[in-house]
């Protein structure tokens, strides 16, 4: 079954640099990652990123259906990819949902599933839940991964929410524009219902009936199933950083202090991660994170979109 979007997941994993590993408990269960962009005069290299991030589209935005019905016409369907992407300029995080997916297909080797931005577009459909469904195979047992991203100035600010939405996703909850609890029904939004809207959508997602019976094996085992499936999550937090005192070092105290700074910045607020996931009631389940630093957030965040769609 081929599901990865990329045939070469090294050659887009080579414009960044893995700066740090943290495991969170003793299990390999739950961890961070700090990746960054590589460096071109003192700066994060944004162009090579724009690149990077055309080949993905059409994994991220379409199903395979889509994609292998549509393999003949390449111009029709990258415009249906960039389409999908459109709304960018009211959609802040939709770059992290993004950068989410490509690092779990090329770091995490975890293929998708579905992904949020396949549905949003159209009209009533589901908006809420996780930004995408992946699968992770390990030894012989399956983990689900539910998506959540965060792309906020702030790292502590967006490692709070992620967590809160993860909580409320989880037991199904949902607020108001305040924050304040609305209604708590897992049938109707949260995790319950997102396995129920991916069962819905299976037949987009694959090309034929072996694929198709492989994924409802992994969403509905049964006492007889040869293999174990948990429920994880995975998160994108991409945070602002401030690179204008940096940048009147040399250029070798530049790298060396950008480093040190990251690794601060995870470091003093791994206490808090623990101390969330312990408050949410999430140690049961398997967490992964990925911190990824911006230079000027806001407007970087906007170019790279822009560049994408068109």
């Amino acid at each position: 079954m081929e599901l990865s979007f990329c045939s070469d997941c090294d050659d887009f994993l080579s414009i960044f640099k893995e700066i740090s590993k943290v495991n969170l408990d003793d299990h390999g269960e739950k961890w961070l990652k700090i990746f960054m962009l590589q460096i071109n005069s003192k700066d994060f290299d944004y162009e090579n990123l724009k690149k990077k991030l055309e080949d993905p589209l059409l994994g991220y935005t379409l199903s395979r259906h889509t994609i292998k019905t549509h393999s003949g016409g390449s111009m029709s369907i990258s415009k249906k990819a960039r389409d999908k992407i459109r709304d960018y300029q009211t959609n802040t995080g939709e770059l992290g949902e993004y950068l989410l997916y490509c690092f779990l297909e090329t770091d995490l080797k975890a293929p998708k599933i579905l992904s949020k931005i396949e549905l949003k577009t159209a009209p009533n459909n589901y908006v809420n839940g996780s930004d995408g469904v992946h699968f992770q195979k390990i030894q012989d047992n399956y983990i689900l991964l539910f998506g959540e991203s965060k792309t906020i100035k702030n790292i502590k600010t967006g490692i709070t929410k992620a967590l809160s939405s993860i909580y409320d996703f989880k037991n199904g909850i949902k607020r108001d524009d305040s924050g304040k609890e609305i209604d708590r029904n897992s049938a109707k939004f949260g995790m319950g219902y997102e396995i129920t809207l991916i069962s819905d959508n299976l037949l987009k997602e694959t090309f034929n009936k072996e694929d198709e019976e492989f994924l409802k094996a992994i969403l509905y085992p049964t006492k007889n199933s040869s293999f174990r499936v948990d429920n994880g999550f995975a998160v994108f937090i991409g945070f602002e950083i401030n690179l204008k005192k940096l940048q009147t070092l040399s250029n070798e105290d530049f790298y060396k202090e950008l480093e040190d700074l990251l690794k601060e910045k995870i470091n003093e607020n791994i206490d808090d991660i623990k101390k969330l996931i312990n408050e949410k009631d999430l140690l049961g389940h398997n967490i992964y994170f990925y911190f990824f630093p911006f230079s000027n957030l806001d407007q970087n965040r906007k170019d790279i979109i822009k560049h994408i769609i068109t």
